[in-house]
């Protein structure tokens, strides 16, 4: 009876239990939802907005041409679209070349959810968040560049080794060796990471795995079959990817061009790429203007898990920093190499604030946090109207701090930090510091949190292809490329009744990848051949003396096709305006202009 009455008290309290526990699972799974669909708006939507660079057209030209793969390509972008162009030829536009990315893009962003158990949930969803809505990240997955490729694939690979070691389940391995097999095709971006994460493995696993893992190591080595297994896996995971399931036998031919790319990457600036290297300084500048939020609370978390070790904290730790002197000591350094620094950054960021949220969870109220937040709220508010007059020119272009004259830009920044360090002394004597520190880091993460969605979404929907976008500079591909196709398009409609049929004479100093690839729907197109004065429509270079003795046939209209732009152009006093609103006095800088000859009917 005493038994059968403690059973029966029991049951409603499992019962609670297992009701509160499902919440908890369905709430988390809604989020992680959320999370996926935000990331897949800023990745796929509109995903032609900005025009191909001069390393994506050469990568796609090549893929539609059927030639070989360009110097720094991704051998598993360029077999999926060469088997999208074989299938639908030229109706391929420039978000069918970048689908690949985008849709590897954001898968990853589900990866987080491999670590729950070891960041936390709490970090698991702030790292997937901070994934999401990096602006970084986020042009990486519209781009034709196997940057994404592998950083997703080396988070998938450390996600499912640390379940491996924990479940023991042989599926785990097997996902991890495929992890490795696919990034061996995604670009050259992997021999950077493999150079970081191998001695972080072997330096965990002298000094920082405890003895019970490294008997794991030591059974696994011992398990042949298994591992017989799971390089077979990982080995038909690599071919199946060099030749696209094996619709294109010659992909592994070009497998082995990602260790030349790489190297070369090393010589100069400008060997093997066909896209201009960038300097360090530009590098610090993406971060700090676009990704705030993972710096932040990435270099925050690097430092808490030092202070406390563990084998995915030095993993982790090791490769952020790894990548990142890596990238900057290339010379041939690009934009997207950002992406393997700030992969890592997120998992670090997620495990700091996974304590934070835990914390606030078991002490926060509202009548502590929420104050907290309702005043920052009221002053960002403020902060923002004074920073539109200010980038607007509606206060003096000069103001005076003890006695120092300060331009528009420091005296607001000045006046920013000067608040807040009133504002958390206050809370800090009326709240503590505890409660304090963690209202400040929850505040602080959703404000940047808003700050990179807006970042994302402006790059990518709003300025796309604009130099004055740091992360899409600094020479890019002018909208006005679509502009000319759409001229000569009208031109071929006006002489043959077709949009595609129009002879097009090119001339051309050099190979020129941009303007081939988006001429390659006019079918009877022909690039530095001998013109002849019938030609209706002719392509050349703005300054070139064509076409001779023939001007007053021909009426050209110029078309700008690539822009530049540095952020040292700026003055002190325009710097807010473009930190706001991407605008300067001094607009970009044409690189290449076309002009497009259409012969004048008599």
């Amino acid at each position: 009876m005493k038994a059968t009455a403690v059973a029966a008290s029991n049951t409603p309290l499992q019962s609670e239990v297992a009701r509160s526990m499902g919440l908890a699972i369905t709430t988390e799974a809604m989020l992680y939802t959320v999370i996926i669909g935000v990331a897949a708006v800023l990745r796929l939507w509109n995903l032609q907005a900005a025009p191909l660079t001069t390393r994506e057209a050469a990568q796609a030209l090549a893929a539609f041409n059927g030639s070989s793969l360009p110097a720094g390509g991704s051998p598993l972008l360029y077999g999926l679209n060469q088997v999208l162009f074989g299938l639908f030829s030229t109706m391929v536009n420039d978000a069918g070349v970048r689908l690949g990315a985008a849709l590897i893009g954001t898968i990853m962003v589900l990866l987080p959810a491999l670590f729950r158990s070891h960041i936390g949930r709490y970090g698991a969803l702030a790292a997937a968040l901070m994934l999401a809505l990096s602006p970084t990240l986020v042009v990486a997955s519209r781009s034709l560049d196997g940057s994404i490729g592998v950083a997703t694939c080396a988070l998938a690979a450390i996600g499912l080794g640390l379940r491996y070691f924990t479940t023991h389940k042989q599926i785990d391995l097997i996902g991890l060796a495929i992890a490795i097999g696919v990034a061996l095709v995604c670009g050259s971006g992997v021999i950077t990471v493999m150079f970081v994460i191998v001695p972080a493995l072997i330096v965990i696993h002298r000094w920082v795995a405890s003895d019970e893992d490294r008997l794991r190591v030591k059974q696994l080595q011992q398990e042949s079959h298994t591992l017989r297994q799971a390089l077979l896996w990982g080995g038909a995971a690599f071919v199946l990817a060099a030749t696209t399931f094996f619709l294109r036998p010659n992909g592994l031919a070009g497998v082995p061009e990602i260790l030349s790319a790489w190297l070369a990457a090393w010589a100069n600036s400008a060997t093997g790429s066909a896209q201009v290297s960038i300097s360090v300084v530009q590098l610090v500048q993406i971060l700090l203007t676009y990704d705030l939020l993972m710096l932040c609370f990435g270099v925050a978390g690097l430092i808490f898990a030092l202070r406390r070790t563990s084998g995915l904290s030095v993993l982790l730790s090791v490769w952020a920093i790894g990548a990142l002197l890596m990238v900057m000591l290339q010379p041939g350094r690009q934009v997207l190499d950002l992406t393997l620094v700030l992969t890592p950054l997120a998992l670090l960021g997620g495990s700091l604030l996974d304590r934070v949220g835990t914390e606030l969870e078991r002490r926060g109220s509202w009548r502590v946090d929420g104050l907290f937040a309702l005043v920052v709220a009221a002053l960002v508010g403020f902060v923002a109207i004074r920073a539109g007059n200010a980038a607007m020119g509606l206060v003096p272009p000069t103001d005076s701090f003890l006695g120092m004259r300060l331009s528009v830009s420091e005296t607001f920044f000045i006046g920013v930090v000067l608040i807040m360090v009133v504002l958390v002394a206050v809370f800090v004597v009326l709240m503590g510091w505890r409660a304090t520190l963690r209202a400040v880091a929850m505040t602080l993460f959703a404000l940047l949190a808003v700050m990179a969605w807006s970042n994302a979404w402006r790059v990518t929907q709003l300025r796309p292809g604009d130099p004055r976008e740091l992360v899409w500079g600094p020479t890019t591909t002018s909208l006005d490329v679509s502009a000319m196709t759409e001229a000569i398009a009208a031109a071929s409609k006006r002489n043959t009744g077709f949009l595609d049929q129009v002879p097009v004479a090119v001339t051309l100093p050099q190979d020129d990848p941009v303007v081939r690839w988006y001429l390659r729907r006019f079918k009877n197109a022909q690039v530095n051949a001998v013109i002849a004065d019938l030609a209706p429509v002719i392509v050349a270079p703005l300054g070139s003396s064509f076409p001779p003795n023939v001007s007053d046939a021909y009426q050209g209209k110029q078309f700008v096709i690539q822009t530049q732009w540095d952020a040292a152009q700026l003055t002190d006093n325009d710097f807010m305006r473009w930190w706001l609103y991407r605008e300067s006095d001094l607009p970009p800088t044409p690189v290449q202009t076309m002009v497009v000859w259409l012969k004048v009917k008599p």
